[in-house]
């Protein structure tokens, strides 16, 4: 609801972190309007005002945590493969979830002792 855009985008600073976001409004009409910015700045330009229309906010998504474990993606290809999928395949279906290399993982499965 626009009447409460100044109250979410203030929820979106203490709760997510100053993120950047896109407020869209009347998209796709006349009168369209976009502020770009971080949570803070938006908050700002819009002052005591509030966003007349339709809108719609658009947060950034948070940050990658850490990195692809190529580890956890060889236990969960064993995994698939213990459930009867094919070796091939469930180093490719693990890589894609752990975001490493499918090739990785099927070496790591060839491994003797892993």
């Amino acid at each position: 609801s626009p009447r409460r855009v100044r109250s979410l985008l203030r929820e979106v600073v203490e709760t997510l972190g100053d993120r950047r976001v896109a407020l869209c409004r009347e998209l796709t009409k006349l009168h369209e309007e976009v502020l770009r910015g971080r949570a803070s700045e938006v908050l700002a330009a819009l002052g005591d005002r509030d966003p007349r229309g339709e809108v719609v906010l658009v947060v950034e998504g948070a940050a990658p945590t850490g990195e692809p474990s190529l580890r956890a993606a060889v236990e969960e290809a064993r995994g698939l493969i213990e459930g009867g999928m094919r070796r091939r395949q469930a180093a490719t279906t693990a890589a894609r979830r752990h975001g490493v290399a499918a090739n990785a993982v099927y070496a790591g499965l060839l491994e003797p002792g892993n």
